[in-house]
């Protein structure tokens, strides 16, 4: 029942994100990495990036949800094609749907290189590389370095 729910959720966000979109600032897509499921990001100005990804473990039933802020620092030229390198922070949530499992939290510094093909396809292509610390509370506080990364394929709106 909890999968056919969080299945519903996924597919209605991937229909309500496009309608409430103004530009094509706004993307919404498939991300595959850490955290598996939709992934999107808003573009607030030339620089400045916010976003996150939403998606289920299949395998230890939770919740995954993560939140970012990036900034871009670099452009890199490769044969007349940019990739936009942004750096930022971010934070993770785990979130159990059992109880064998536990809650946890992450705080992130993230690296992306993201491709926008601007031509005939509105995708934008991001890899994300994200080392933190995470923070699990089962018996106490118990802390370590944790280290999340994702490919993700986004449609501009």
């Amino acid at each position: 029942m909890k999968k056919k729910l969080l299945t519903v959720v996924a597919l209605m966000a991937l229909v309500m994100i496009p309608t409430f979109a103004k530009s094509s600032d706004m993307s919404a897509g498939l991300a595959v990495g850490t955290i598996n499921g939709v992934g999107f990001k808003y573009k607030v100005d030339k620089d400045i990036t916010a976003g996150g990804t939403v998606g289920f473990d299949v395998f230890s039933g939770t919740i995954n949800v993560e939140g970012f802020g990036l900034y871009k620092v670099a452009e890199v030229d490769v044969q007349k094609e940019v990739i936009d390198i942004n750096v930022g922070l971010g934070g993770a949530a785990r979130i159990p749907l059992s109880s064998s499992d536990v809650f946890g939290l992450s705080v992130l510094g993230m690296g992306e290189a993201s491709y926008s093909f601007d031509g005939d396809l509105p995708i934008d292509l991001l890899l994300r590389l994200e080392p933190g610390v995470g923070m699990t509370f089962s018996g106490g506080f118990n802390a370590a370095f944790v280290m999340q990364a994702s490919l993700q394929a986004l449609w501009r709106f």
